[in-house]
């Protein structure tokens, strides 16, 4: 990734609360082909960076889970996506992803955060070109066993804006403001899972439906849902 032609490792820390430097940090590791061991050659100094106010403890640790190195701003240099479970405070959300640009001399410098606002548990993300412009977009994966809310309440449905981020061009992200995606009034859903079919941003996953005779939920039913014409 650093453009030497050999690949290295990135490490991100989770939830590893034995050592204050290693929260909300990340590393990168390359071979030495003499020695055949990985050193760490990089490794950020301010942990803290995207929550400079915030005084992160052990107990607060945003528990990386899920990297991706690519070029993201179309500028030749490979940039960093990091994802994090996070912690349940007013000042950190649950769920964030991490937007790191590298500047050509090994450093990375943090640009962008998404947050899930605190309204729904993600899993992850996907990379996908959603409005066909050349640029990777962001959309949020989520799982949680039947608790997904993506409105005000499960009543209202989901609102599909909330996962769907994208690329300005230049290392930052917007989330979707077209139309609302508004559907699955008075259904429970459990998982989104985007990927692009046909050109168009599909979600697959699976809900619950409230059985109106007996007021308990009936089991899961697999569904897939394809927007169109969305820009």
């Amino acid at each position: 990734m650093l453009g030497d032609s050999e690949n290295e490792v990135i490490m991100t820390s989770y939830l590893d609360g034995g050592a204050i430097e290693h929260l909300n940090a990340y590393q990168i590791l390359r071979l030495n082909k003499q020695t055949g061991l990985f050193e760490i050659i990089y490794r950020t100094n301010n942990p803290n960076a995207f929550y400079p106010s915030v005084e992160i403890t052990p107990s607060e640790d945003m528990g990386g889970n899920y990297t991706r190195i690519l070029d993201i701003n179309n500028d030749n240099i490979n940039d960093i996506i990091i994802s994090r479970e996070g912690v349940d405070s007013p000042e950190i959300r649950s769920f964030s992803i991490e937007i790191w640009l590298g500047d050509g001399n090994d450093n990375y410098i943090p640009t962008d955060l998404i947050t899930n606002e605190n309204k729904f548990w993600g899993v992850g993300f996907r990379l996908l070109d959603i409005d066909i412009d050349g640029d990777l977009d962001i959309v949020f994966m989520t799982e949680r066993d039947g608790s997904i809310r993506l409105a005000s309440k499960w009543e209202d449905g989901f609102k599909l804006n909330d996962l769907i981020h994208i690329n300005n061009g230049d290392g930052t992200f917007d989330k979707y403001s077209g139309s609302d995606l508004i559907g699955g009034i008075g259904t429970t859903f459990e998982k989104f899972i985007p990927y692009m079919r046909d050109g168009s941003l599909t979600f697959i996953g699976t809900f619950t439906e409230l059985d109106n005779y007996s007021g308990e939920y009936v089991d899961s039913i697999i569904y897939e849902a394809t927007l169109n014409n969305i820009f």
